[in-house]
């Protein structure tokens, strides 16, 4: 995606780099505590499949890397890194002090707990043990995995911040931030970062053994031994690069930003972000399955693309799982967040990053909310800039047929769902319920002019007694909490009922209803609905 687009201007810049990677910019002076699992592979890759790890436990997946929990509220200190086991079907996550957990199919094989300063995770290949290493360079070994050395007592220049396992198991290797390489066991040495003025925060290494990446806060790549460099993210990403990881065939590989965007080179593909609408949590970590994942084949018109900005991560939390109990529906998530249509391209553009996205999924239905990032302005500002005037809906409209043609383009029917309301409270929004209701009638007649085009009323699904903004609602005798504390956001009983309009809508399309049972799956301990006191679902 973004990547193929900046490999020109990257291959310009860095067209003197050979096998040992240039960085090409300047670093923040903080390293990043993260750890990028690395394990052998053969065959080329079949899904863009990995996941991502955040500090405050949550994990997301992308491709065919199944969720198997998330370590939120477990480990009592953030997590530092992820580890994905030989079959795919499970990781374990790595907290700062020193506690191991163990998803799906990854044994737990004892921790650490107690130990301060935790900074990586590395698994053998053969998923029977693990290490744990410091930021001043203690190793410690789980299950299989033995210590074969550190750096502990070594005066180190730079903190130890990443670590990654030799393809037998039998070694490791550790990377300090100022590009410092250390191998034990059968780890092989294939050189070290030429500045020390750069901060390395995750390393990854090729199946041979015989060389490994090193990356920069900052998206510079180092290459060495039988690395090939396939190019870098520097001065492209809003927050600095926190992980690493390679493609199975050590072709291509990812780099992950603190806010969740993955970059992806070479043959590695990008999929979704991660689902983070605030900075109240940063990405640590990327880790992929050690061989390719078949994605799942969608029976012919059933391919499904949600779009759109925050408040569609929280809906698409439901509306995936519920998407998903419908055979042969295949969901793709790739919204962003803190974007509007008419601005904010320095954040996201979509005219650029939504063809891309359709090109690359091939959707029959798009599934989209967005419009909030439009309805910032002072109420002193001229008229076609506030969102409640009819000068702004007229030069809106414009922009909303632009998005919606770009939707349709590929053939694929949309689904648009509009704005809820917004607390009065929300210090973002002046005048905030015309503006919403402003922005939604131009959704409206936007969706009448699409054939095949529906739209999904959720300022009235979400609204109160009187039609107007509802934080709690009651649900027979019980008051359920629809809204975060933000009064912008959702929480899964306000999901549910968006969900559930949006989804009969997509499977309509196909002749089918919705199953039951959606409604209260595991969804509703997503991470995402319980971020810090703004964000907090009860």
């Amino acid at each position: 995606m973004l990547a193929q687009s900046l490999m020109a201007l990257v291959t310009a810049v860095s067209g003197i780099l050979g096998a040992l990677g240039t960085p090409q910019a300047a670093a923040p002076d903080r390293p990043a505590a993260v750890a990028a699992a690395v394990t052998a592979a053969a065959e080329p890759q079949a899904c863009p499949s990995y996941w991502v790890a955040a500090d405050d436990g949550g994990v997301f997946t992308a491709g065919a890397a199944p969720f198997r929990g998330s370590g939120a509220g477990k480990l009592g200190a953030p997590v530092v890194g992820v580890a994905g086991t030989p079959s795919g079907r499970g990781y374990w996550l790595a907290a700062a002090n020193g506690r191991v957990a163990a998803f799906g199919d990854a044994q737990s094989l004892g921790d650490a707990r107690g130990t301060r300063g935790v900074v990586a995770l590395a698994a053998r290949p053969t998923g029977d043990g693990y290490w744990l290493a410091t930021a001043d360079g203690r190793v410690l070994g789980f299950g299989g995995a033995a210590a074969l050395g550190s750096l502990a007592g070594r005066p180190l220049r730079r903190p130890v911040v990443a670590m990654a396992s030799s393809p037998s198991g039998k070694g490791y290797l550790l990377a300090t931030a100022d590009g410092g390489v250390f191998t034990f066991g059968d780890a092989r040495f294939a050189g070290a970062a030429p500045s020390a003025r750069r901060s390395i925060v995750a390393m990854a290494g090729t199946p041979s053994g015989e060389g490994y990446w090193l990356a920069s806060a900052d998206g510079g790549v180092f290459s060495f031994g039988d690395a090939r460099f396939y190019g870098a993210a520097a001065g492209v990403l809003p927050r600095p690069v926190t992980a690493m990881a390679a493609s199975p065939t050590a072709r291509g590989y990812w780099l992950a930003s603190a806010d969740g965007r993955v970059i992806a080179f070479g043959d590695a593909r990008a999929a979704a972000p991660v689902r983070y609408p605030t900075d109240a949590s940063r990405v640590v970590g990327i880790a992929r399955p050690a061989s390719s994942l078949p994605c799942p084949a969608a029976t012919p018109g059933r391919k499904v693309v949600f779009l759109g900005d925050s408040v569609m991560f929280d809906v698409a939390a439901a509306l995936e799982p519920a998407l998903k109990q419908v055979p042969g529906t295949v969901v793709a998530s790739r919204p962003w967040f803190a974007y509007g249509l008419d601005l904010s391209r320095q954040t996201y553009d979509w005219r650029k990053e939504w063809p891309t996205i359709l090109g690359e999924e091939d959707p029959d239905v798009v599934v989209v909310l967005a419009g909030f990032g439009d309805l910032w302005a002072k109420t002193t500002a001229p008229a076609d800039q506030r969102p409640e005037t009819a000068e702004w809906r007229a030069r809106y409209a414009k922009v909303v047929g632009d998005a919606t043609r770009v939707l349709t383009a590929g053939g694929a029917k949309v689904v648009w769902i509009g704005l809820p309301w917004v607390a009065d409270t929300n210090i973002y929004f002046p005048n905030v319920r015309a503006r919403v209701a402003s922005a939604n009638q131009v959704f409206r007649e936007a969706v009448a002019r699409t054939p095949g085009a529906s739209f999904v009323d959720a300022a009235s699904l979400l609204g109160g007694p009187n039609g107007g903004y509802a934080f709690t609602v009651l649900d027979g005798t019980n008051v359920v909490q629809l809204r975060k504390p933000d009064g912008l956001h959702l929480c899964p009983p306000g999901v549910v009922r968006v969900a559930q309009a949006a989804g009969a809508e997509v499977v309509r399309t196909f002749g089918e209803t919705l199953r039951p049972g959606w409604e209260q799956g595991p969804w509703r301990a997503d991470v995402r609905f319980h971020q810090g006191p703004t964000l907090d679902c009860k």
